[in-house]
């Protein structure tokens, strides 16, 4: 079963679309590595809010669940993705943040030494894996 996130605005002209398959490669969102809060709440600012005060708001609650989710999560898996390096720095940037992490699986993607060095200096200051 194939599940995927699809973004049917990025279909420009729906006569060119001839299947299911077509519309699933030209409009499946990518799955991003975890922001950090405060890269979260740069990308805010560029966001409208009825009230002003609900961006600190938001900011702060994804802090909150940014911290509970990633800190207790025991099992990441980026398996099939394309990431490449510069998703995998993204992810070594939030690895730290993992505290209980035993296993991750970035297999599948497309990283090169970078990517991979990266993530391994991070995963050098874990015990657990």
């Amino acid at each position: 079963l194939l599940r995927a996130l699809l973004d049917l605005g990025k279909i420009s002209s729906p006569a060119k679309v001839n299947s299911w398959a077509e519309v699933v490669n030209l409009c499946a969102v990518r799955r991003p590595p975890p922001a950090l809060p405060d890269a979260f709440a740069a990308v805010l600012e560029s966001k409208s809010f009825a009230f002003v005060e609900d961006r600190k708001v938001v900011a702060d609650k994804y802090w909150g669940v940014f911290h509970r989710a990633l800190g207790c999560a025991e099992r990441l898996v980026y398996r099939g993705l394309a990431w490449g390096d510069t998703e995998a720095q993204l992810l070594a940037a939030a690895l730290p943040r993992c505290t209980g992490l035993r296993e991750l699986d970035v297999s599948d993607n497309r990283l090169t030494s970078v990517g991979a060095t990266a993530l391994a200096a991070v995963l050098a200051d874990f015990s657990a894996l």
